[in-house]
């Protein structure tokens, strides 16, 4: 038997050096830090443009090489850290060259927003390498969500956005491929805490905002797809700033089990003592959470995913000086307090998996079970009176109060108590199909199946216990504007199941279609859905190759002239992926959905419909010797069974009815790459139009005697004498922004690239709003302008793969990776932004009858932030 072995190594030796004769070349693997492919990196000699090579589909390459010849070889695609590295190889070898390549940063230097090159998937993968350098006034990973092409979010107080036109409800956010829920009570974004999503356990990220696959829930706008790290050795972090407090830590503890704990403690008093209303602020969030994986067999895993959260929201208002109008009509409204609030939200999740992987990594089922609970109490007993007054404008007058235009009082009350429980069981499955896969040279040619497939159980019960009022009048009258006293319960089951199959084929994988169905029952409406959906991904390769060779022509050409000097090995080889997605997309009622204004609970509500057709484009080219990646997607959503709704800052007030139809229709456009070397940027510019129209939406005119409308100005007839009914039609909805712009901008000083700085500026058109209650009225009013910039600057005081040698073995210093500050400069223009109104009826110059004011509520003002964060 050994004399067989020894054998059959001798001929194998022989064969390898015959065949090594004639092919010299290296070869081998492409993957981020996360171990996942990377598709489409140019490989090239930097000495000699002509030969090069790029990645396939997964990861892989292979080059030739001249044998007995130094070669240096590049190593480049947007988004990541180019990489070189020399190579002798004798003749006949054949060299085996794994490489990692390391993020480049969008936001940051790490911080990378890179969309996916290859598949027809939309989800678009973001590094999350360095997100402790991203200026933010929240500490959740939300807040590189809100940079991604589509996006919208005018509220730096709480990680909630809008996707394409949508609301806040109609994104799905998945953990290890356990749904995440967010509490039901939160009015605004003072209260919020935390979200789920914990920064420093995150390992990989990924987000689409419209038209994803089948295996992704039933919600109508977007998906943010989180994997946690499954840390290889012990490490952890500290980090503090004037907002709060974090710390993890993670490890190995053996070849079987791997731990995360990371703990989070967020105040944001100090961003709350910058807004108009004066008072006491004592908020408190914090969070605890763990993910643990054990190896039962090397085939077999289990995973837990747990965190609670405890979050405490107390207010004492004392009083409030709101100037607002135009320059030409300016007012002031003041407002004294008596009384306070005191929120709370505590919630609780769990999950287990059971994981088999086959030998050859091919088929792979998960065994998931969770767990959601939410205690949630809002209670407030706040008395407000209040003076609207006219302000003088020009001349003696300016800036004094000349008129008072309503005196009056409002008292709000509420003791609300929610409880919600969600349990779901899970399983799924994942299996590769590979059929007449082939290489010829070092073209590979596919013609690969990926298949998933999942069914899923959930209970939902839910206790909630309304007792809130309030009134408003003057000092003679007091009425009831409303009041609600109910206790609304539902307990429900749905069954979900899906099936989906990835198809890659073609030349380096030129061309893949990823289609499946999605189904789902809710026994309390008795609705069953099926919603298809298709994505299909093209590249165009010869046209690639023509554009790749020609301009390799041209810069052969300038070199012999003694011109191009200046061309670089930073080079990116051009790459185009067309891309087209379509499907159904439905949203089952959740219990917002379902509850009216009145403290009605409608369990015959239907699941809002949609579909999506989106066309896509992605460019890789090279300017000014740097790569850049230019992006454009257009995108139209038609909208039927619609459950309108009004928003006041984060409270989405459902009508509860399925009584619009509606769309949503735009373009988004992104360019990022390195305008500064080795430091990439971004700008993005979206364009919007989302409107609905509801079924049998009116209101009513009233004339006098001479057919005049009363309530125009200057009418001074106020007898009614008839009436005429007005169809309103289609009209935006609340969450319509036009235009949507933002830029990024990142530099470092030219001797020390550890002292960086960076610029963030976003500018938002304005979303809708109008009083409640007042159809004519409904989303006929622009939010001003959203504008802010953030301005910070970081220097890395200490990074252990640098300065090693000089930390010596008795400093403290020599337990710590590295070491950075940063000082930032929050809402660096002072802008005023506006998050909701107040409404006061008060009496007007113009005309007679009372009309309606509109009081703003503000955002946060200019503040600084300094951070600290040390990682071992």
């Amino acid at each position: 038997m050994v004399r067989s072995l020894f054998l059959l190594m001798f001929c194998n030796l022989c064969i390898t050096e015959v065949m090594g004769q004639e092919e010299t070349f290296v070869f081998g693997q492409l993957t981020d830090e996360n171990n996942t492919p990377i598709f489409g990196v140019n490989i090239y000699d930097v000495d000699s443009l002509q030969r090069g090579t790029a990645s396939d589909v997964n990861g892989e390459y292979r080059l030739d090489l001249p044998p007995n010849q130094s070669i240096t070889l590049r190593f480049s695609i947007v988004g990541s850290k180019p990489y070189e590295q020399t190579f002798t190889l004798k003749i006949g070898q054949q060299l085996l060259n794994n490489v990692i390549l390391e993020a480049e940063g969008v936001i940051l230097e790490g911080v990378e927003v890179s969309e996916e090159t290859s598949g027809a998937s939309t989800v678009q993968k973001i590094s999350l390498q360095g997100i402790e350098e991203l200026p933010t006034t929240t500490m959740n990973i939300e807040d590189i969500i809100k940079t991604m092409k589509g996006v919208s979010s005018n509220n730096e107080l709480s990680s909630t956005y809008s996707v394409r036109g949508g609301n806040y409800d109609e994104n799905l956010v998945y953990v290890n491929d356990y749904e995440i829920f967010r509490p039901f009570l939160i009015r605004s974004g003072q209260q919020e805490g935390l979200s789920f999503v914990n920064p420093d356990l995150v390992g990989s990220l990924g987000f689409s905002a419209g038209g994803f696959a089948p295996k992704y829930g039933d919600k109508m706008s977007s998906v943010l797809d989180v994997k946690y790290k499954r840390p290889n050795q012990f490490a952890g972090s500290l980090a503090m700033s004037l907002l709060g407090l974090s710390g993890h830590i993670e490890g190995k503890a053996s070849n079987r089990f791997r731990y995360m704990l990371g703990v989070r403690h967020k105040s944001n008093a100090y961003l709350l003592n910058a807004i108009p209303v004066d008072g006491d602020y004592i908020p408190s969030f914090t969070d605890i959470q763990a993910y643990f994986t054990y190896d039962l067999t090397a085939n077999i895993q289990l995973d837990f995913i747990g965190n609670f959260a405890r979050n405490r929201f107390t207010f004492v208002p004392e009083s409030r000086d709101n100037n607002f109008g135009s320059r030409y009509n300016a007012f002031k409204l003041s407002v004294a307090y008596d009384g306070s609030e005191e929120d709370a939200y505590q919630t609780g999740m769990g999950g287990m998996g059971l994981s088999w992987f086959s030998d050859n990594g091919k088929t792979r089922l998960k065994l998931m079970a969770s767990g959601f609970n939410t205690k949630e109490t809002e209670a407030f007993d706040i008395l407000g009176n209040y003076n609207l007054s006219a302000v003088g404008t020009s001349g003696i007058n300016l800036g004094e109060i000349t008129d008072t235009l309503a005196t009056g009082m409002v008292h709000s009350f509420a003791e609300n108590h929610l409880n919600a429980e969600i349990y779901n069981i899970a399983h799924r499955g994942y299996w590769t199909l590979d059929r007449r896969n082939r290489t010829d040279g070092e073209v590979a040619y596919y013609n690969q199946h990926f298949f998933t497939w999942g069914v899923k159980y959930q209970r939902e019960e839910i206790v909630d216990q309304l007792n809130q009022w309030e009134r408003k009048g003057t000092v003679d009258e007091v009425d009831f504007y409303y009041a609600l006293q109910t206790e609304l319960a539902n307990a429900s089951n749905r069954y979900t199941a899906f099936l989906q199959d990835e198809w890659t084929i073609g030349r380096e994988g030129s061309f893949s279609m990823l289609g499946g169905i999605r189904a789902q029952y809710w026994d309390t409406n008795k609705e069953f859905l099926f919603s298809p959906r298709l994505q299909i991904a093209y590249r165009p390769l010869k046209w690639m190759e023509r554009m790749n060779s020609e301009e390799r022509a041209l810069e052969r050409v300038a070199k012999k002239q003694g011109k191009g000097k200046e061309i670089t090995a930073q080079k990116q080889e051009r790459d185009l992926v067309i891309r087209l997605a379509t499907g159904a997309y439905y949203q089952p009622p959740f219990y917002r959905e379902m509850r009216n204004r009145q403290g009605e609970l409608n369990k015959a509500l239907l699941a809002q419909k949609s579909f999506h057709a989106l066309l896509g484009l992605d460019y890789i080219f090279s300017a000014w010797n740097r790569p850049f990646k230019f992006s454009v997607e257009a995108y139209y959503k038609y909208l039927w069974d619609l459950v309108p709704y009004d928003m006041e800052n984060l409270l989405i007030r459902y009508f509860a009815n399925n009584e619009a139809k509606g769309y949503a229709a735009g373009v988004d456009l992104r360019l990022n790459g390195e305008f500064v070397p080795g430091r990439d940027s971004w700008i993005s510019l979206s364009i919007m139009q989302t409107k609905e129209d509801l079924k049998d939406d009116h209101y009513y005119d009233y004339l006098n005697a001479t057919d005049q409308n009363i309530y125009e100005n200057g009418v001074v007839d106020q007898i009614i004498v008839d009436s005429a009914r007005m169809d309103i039609g289609p009209l935006l909805r609340p969450t319509n922004e036009h235009v949507r712009l933002s830029f990024f901008f990142q530099d470092y000083f030219p001797n020390n690239k550890n002292i960086k700085s960076h610029f963030m500026f976003v500018f938002g058109s304005g979303m809708r709003h109008g009083p409640a209650g007042i159809p004519e009225l409904r989303n006929k009013r622009k939010f001003p302008t959203y504008r802010r910039a953030d301005l910070g600057l970081s220097a890395r005081l200490l990074d252990k793969n640098k300065s090693n040698s000089r930390v010596s073995p008795t400093n403290p210093l020599r337990f710590f990776d590295n070491i950075w500050v940063s000082l930032e400069v929050l809402n660096v223009l002072g802008a005023t932004n506006t998050i909701s109104y107040n409404y006061f009826k008060a009496r007007s110059f113009e005309s007679p009858q009372e009309i309606i004011y509109n009081v703003p509520n503000y955002l946060t003002a200019r503040r600084l932030n300094a951070r600290l964060k040390v990682n071992f």
